[in-house]
């Protein structure tokens, strides 16, 4: 208990709308956000769908929007149920830890590996949970709210096309999957080397170190000295 305590505290603390950050810009909130959250962004098949036509400058912008609009981090204690079968999904995950196991029955378990987007089924269509998520110790899961994922892709007009091009797509495989369950991935080609090393996301004070020298520079601008 302890131990949960005090991970919950640091997870607060890191997350929560910290006073300092309110003097940051948006570009640079939205830029933060996004390099903490990288893995996991481009684990999603809309941002990998862009990397792979090159089109890196819309997928970098996407990202970012997503980071600030759609995602929270979860503190987990040893065997919180995240999910459980049967329930209307409204959020998918991406795991932060390689402490997350997925079973379709107690016969069937699988872990969950780090930066792997969970039940990503549920942004492009309605969508009910096929089994349930576990945290096997305390551990740490992105959620990437489904509502607010799509608005935000709505309010997008440069790409909300190729979204709804994307769902079309990723609908259509899914009719045509042999198997389907909440891990079920959506195959993007050449995709392999997206994203960043899942080691650069799971300290979410990483990039605080980097952005420190321009919030600095940020805040002197801002007092005048």
């Amino acid at each position: 208990f302890i131990q949960h305590a005090y991970r919950a505290q640091t997870s607060r603390s890191v997350d929560s709308e910290v006073a300092i950050f309110g003097l940051l810009s948006k570009s640079l909130r939205a830029e933060l956000q996004f390099t903490r959250y990288r893995h996991c962004l481009f684990s999603l098949a809309l941002c990998k769908k862009m990397l792979v036509a090159e089109e890196h400058s819309n997928a970098e912008m996407v990202a970012q929007h997503l980071a600030v609009k759609t995602l929270t981090t979860l503190q987990l204690a040893q065997n919180d149920f995240i999910f459980t079968p049967g329930t209307v999904a409204r959020t998918c995950y991406c795991a932060l830890e390689d402490n997350l196991e997925y079973s379709l029955d107690k016969n069937n378990r699988t872990s969950v590996p780090v930066g792997m987007c969970i039940a990503e089924m549920a942004l492009w269509t309605h969508w009910v949970y096929l089994g349930g998520l576990v945290s096997k110790e305390m551990s740490r899961v992105v959620a990437i709210d489904v509502e607010a994922f799509c608005q935000t892709v709505a309010e997008m007009h440069d790409i909300k096309e190729e979204a709804i091009y994307l769902a079309q797509n990723i609908i259509e495989e899914m009719n045509n999957a042999s198997e389907l369950n909440d891990l079920w991935q959506f195959h993007v080609e050449d995709s392999s080397q997206l994203g960043a090393d899942a080691s650069e996301v799971i300290n979410p004070l990483s990039p605080l170190v980097r952005y420190w020298g321009r919030f600095m520079a940020f805040s002197k601008t801002l007092l005048g000295k």
